[in-house]
């Protein structure tokens, strides 16, 4: 019978879209109740920021794609330009709603013109947005994976993590720039710094695989843990992988079947495979 080996997650994280809880991005500054109030009372920042906590199920609220589409809507109506750009985008997936070219189009067309002028004046949000619109080709369908790195880099140098964490990615895949696995990790480094989790978990990936530098078990530990314990389910499973294979730190059973079970609670298939593989161990 082949035997079953638990599985690592070497894979670097690609999106910028999920926030740590120490990092606090705007969205979960205020109470729930109070956002909930200024939403309810038309504030348009209020409701995006509503949205985002649908979005991504944090701050108090249910994960719930439709609740996010009527809230991103509603802002996106009063002219909140970050609303519409993420309502393009939401049109053109279909998450939450029918998807719709036309709609996307038309929602681009009406919040690209205000980023790329509030980018030219110096505001890091619309940079960034800019360099995930060139990046990832969405709503409009073409990618520029140079003037991607341009926006991001603008961003990143004044400090917003979500663009290190993404100028990080371009540095680490060499899309737009020259591939440097040492740059890479001086972008990740900064936004992990930063609490960013994404950041944190890729910065562990580089020292486990000894990418852009020297390799170190004890270092991917202590940035997989500060990631897992702000709740990221893949820097959960590779905590746990550390801890049942005794790499960089004590080997533990039970802190393996801990770390596995907090990722396996999230939903995640390959934490409850390792899971599965421990039991059988027993």
């Amino acid at each position: 019978m082949k035997k079953m080996l638990s599985t690592l997650l070497l894979v670097i994280a690609l999106s910028s879209s999920c926030y740590a809880t120490n990092y606090r991005p705007d969205y979960l500054a205020q109470p729930l109740a109070d956002i909930q109030q200024l939403a309810q009372n038309n504030n348009p920042e209020a409701q995006y920021y509503l949205a985002k906590r649908y979005s991504f199920g944090q701050g108090g609220v249910k994960q719930s794609d439709r609740k996010a589409l009527k809230w991103v809507k509603k802002s996106a109506e009063q002219g909140y330009v970050f609303a519409q750009d993420w309502l393009a985008v939401m049109y053109k997936s279909g998450k939450g709603t029918m998807q719709s070219d036309q709609k996307a189009l038309e929602w681009h067309k009406k919040s690209f013109p205000k980023l790329k002028k509030m980018a030219d004046q110096g505001n890091k949000k619309a940079q960034n947005t800019l360099g995930l619109i060139y990046d990832t080709g969405s709503p409009i369908g073409k990618k520029s994976y140079k003037e991607a790195v341009k926006w991001y880099e603008k961003s990143a140098e004044q400090g917003l993590a979500d663009a290190q964490f993404n100028l990080a990615n371009m540095y680490f895949n060499g899309n737009g720039v020259k591939k440097s696995y040492k740059k890479a990790i001086i972008w990740y480094r900064k936004a992990a710094e930063q609490g960013f989790d994404r950041g944190q978990f890729n910065l562990g990936n580089m020292y486990f695989s000894g990418n852009g530098v020297k390799k170190s078990y004890k270092k991917a530990v202590i940035w997989y843990r500060k990631a897992a314990e702000q709740g990221l389910a893949d820097a959960q499973i590779n905590l746990g992988y550390m801890y049942e294979k005794g790499l960089g730190l004590k080997k533990s059973h039970a802190k393996a079947i801990e770390f596995y079970q907090k990722a396996a609670k999230q939903g995640n298939k390959i934490a409850e495979r390792n899971l599965n593989i421990l039991n059988k161990k027993k």
